[in-house]
């Protein structure tokens, strides 16, 4: 019976019964792409049905976007004194984020949500201006990951003071792309990528080979097709930089990405790619990493386990140049 029982998982781990799928679905204001390995169209639609819809529950726990979600019902009690019961995902993305916030000193914050919201009403101009000194002062004095407080014995959140707001932007996707390769994994299915917009999670290996090929970005021209090229399994790649999106302000470029020490988009050309074996740990690092300087990047990347990453930025004579780790060498394809 054990020969038996080795042969039988033997010929599970050949796949030779397995058979690639894709599908696609618009979340979280981007493409949601699940590739998988599965014995047949019928366990293949409802694995994927029900990933997607795990990805829209986050979605309308998570958005800051939305008004009535779990997140800005929470936003909206800040400064109440209200210890608020909440959700066993909101709470794990809280605490998640709070030991982030906590290993990255404040470089990732998700109370940055008052900065969000000035910067997204500038956007909107079309002659764009800096927010006054006033208003980043009154905005700055709402922020700060250590006015998120968290009770685990009873599931509770409070923030503390009136007028913050969250934004789960810089690790929504990878929480939400973890949750959906969870449910991939109760489905049975084990060989599976999820691509979030270019985040990606990856489970088990395609049948036969040893990692998923990803392409990774290299770039500082936004119209380049430059790349090289990982195997990973079992691990999440998040890219994040200055090149995606930006607002150019009196001749001054401002990313999507808001320094939590300024209040401003940051102005540094630079673009990170982490690598760690959870989504929303990838997410949240890429963009921690992107902001804060990069000797201090390289710091926390060699002294972090599970945590891998490659930097690219821009010297004093706009010279591109490149840092990785090392590990990040071993996963690179020759």
């Amino acid at each position: 019976m054990l020969i038996l029982l080795i042969l039988l998982q033997a010929s599970a781990l050949t796949g030779q019964d397995l058979h690639r799928y894709e599908f696609e679905s618009r979340h979280m204001g981007t493409t949601f792409q699940i590739i998988l390995f599965a014995e047949n169209d019928s366990i293949a639609d409802l694995a994927s049905e029900s990933a997607f819809s795990r990805i829209e529950e986050i979605n309308d726990i998570l958005s800051d976007y939305m008004p009535d979600s779990e997140l800005s019902r929470l936003s909206k009690r800040s400064g109440s004194g209200e210890q608020v019961t909440v959700s066993k995902p909101l709470f794990d993305f809280l605490e998640r984020s709070v030991e982030i916030s906590k290993e990255t000193d404040g470089w990732f914050d998700i109370t940055i949500g008052p900065y969000t919201h000035i910067w997204r009403g500038l956007n909107r101009m079309s002659e764009p201006t800096l927010p006054d000194v006033e208003e980043l002062a009154n905005a700055r004095s709402r922020v700060g990951f250590d006015m998120l407080s968290l009770d685990a014995a009873n599931q509770t959140a409070s923030l503390e003071k009136e007028g913050m707001r969250l934004d789960p932007g810089g690790i929504g996707k990878g929480f939400a792309s973890d949750t959906a390769l969870l449910s991939l994994r109760e489905a049975g299915i084990t060989r599976a990528l999820i691509n979030a917009g270019g985040d990606i999670s990856a489970g088990d290996p395609p049948p036969g080979r040893d990692g998923w090929t990803i392409a990774v970005p290299v770039r500082f021209d936004a119209d380049s097709t430059l790349h090289e090229e990982l195997i990973i399994s079992n691990r999440a790649v998040n890219t994040s930089g200055s090149l995606y999106q930006s607002v150019d302000i009196d001749d001054v470029t401002y990313s999507h990405i808001i320094n939590p020490r300024t209040g401003l988009g940051h102005t540094e050309q630079v673009q990170v790619t982490a690598i760690s074996a959870n989504g929303a740990v990838a997410d949240a690092f890429a963009t921690a990493l992107s902001v804060m300087p990069v000797s201090k990047a390289q710091h926390v990347v060699e002294n972090r386990p599970d945590l891998e990453a490659v930097i690219y930025w821009l010297d004093e004579n706009g010279q591109s140049v490149r840092w990785a780790s090392k590990e990040f060498e071993l996963l690179s394809k020759p």
